[in-house]
């Protein structure tokens, strides 16, 4: 009996990781339904139950959709430092935060995250909207001219060279 269950130990443990990743998916097909409560509700009962860095990151997408940013915050912050070695949970968390209006916050998330993806372009782009809205124009102009020599056709970035080019006009 020993013998057979230490055979059949593997495929339980195989069997517990489908059904962990089958969750997922079936979460992250109702978000793509925007079928955001259920997918919400699925998540939150796996995430009672496991420690998994891509359940918390597709929770906390999808409260934001959701327009709970709030409780996506207070899921997010707590797994930044849960999962150090997952830098995409920190610039999750940093967008979150920009997105709510919480510049600030935001800004000091990007500033951790950078280091370890230096030509993410929406960490810079961000970045470089808050330096902008701070009043540091220098950094703001300097950062989206770094950007643009990555992205060159980034519409996002022109439009926001072309305004604060703008801002600099004189009027008469």
């Amino acid at each position: 009996m020993r013998c057979l269950l230490l055979l059949l130990l593997p495929l339980l443990q195989g069997l517990s990781a489908l059904s962990q990743t089958d969750t997922i998916a079936l979460a992250q097909q109702l978000a793509w339904k925007k079928e955001f409560k259920a997918a919400n509700d699925l998540l939150a009962i796996y995430n009672s139950h496991h420690a998994d860095v891509n359940g918390i990151r597709l929770q906390a997408q999808v409260l934001h959709w959701m327009g709970q940013s709030k409780e996506a915050i207070l899921l997010l912050q707590p797994a930044v430092d849960q999962f150090p070695e997952y830098p995409a949970v920190r610039l999750d968390y940093a967008r979150v935060l920009f997105e709510s209006g919480r510049i600030n916050q935001a800004k000091a998330q990007y500033a951790l995250y950078l280091p370890t993806d230096s030509t993410n372009p929406e960490a810079l782009l961000n970045t470089a909207y808050i330096n902008r809205w701070n009043g540091n124009t220098s950094k703001a102009a300097s950062a989206i001219q770094s950007f643009l020599q990555l992205y060159p056709t980034n519409q996002a970035a022109l439009d926001l060279q072309l305004a604060m080019k703008q801002d600099q006009t004189p009027w008469l």
